[in-house]
């Protein structure tokens, strides 16, 4: 939608300060995010909002900020069969950190 906000626009810092203050008040031990390829879709804010989430769950002591860090157990990825089907196929071996249930 033109003029509409959009994930990619904003710093990476800033989004995942924002993500780790949240880890660090609902204090989750599992997160779901997009798988790498953005969904079936591979929206690019899917894309980002995956690298994002995979960030704050990496760093839980980036941010000095008070509620201590929270480290998340395990960062999931929701995917879909046909999901990054063509841009898996040009990165053969590539792997994400997130785990995937089916």
């Amino acid at each position: 939608m033109p003029g509409a906000a959009r994930l990619v626009d904003v710093s990476v810092e800033r989004a995942v300060r924002q993500l780790v203050g949240w880890l660090r008040e609902f204090r989750p031990d599992w997160v779901v995010t997009h798988d790498a390829h953005g969904g079936m879709t591979g929206h690019p804010d899917h894309q980002r909002t995956h690298r994002l989430v995979l960030l704050a769950a990496a760093l839980p002591g980036r941010f000095p900020e008070p509620g201590g860090p929270r480290r998340v157990r395990r960062p999931l990825c929701a995917t879909h069969p046909h999901a990054g089907t063509a841009a898996a196929a040009s990165r053969p071996g590539r792997r994400t950190p997130c785990r995937t249930r089916r």
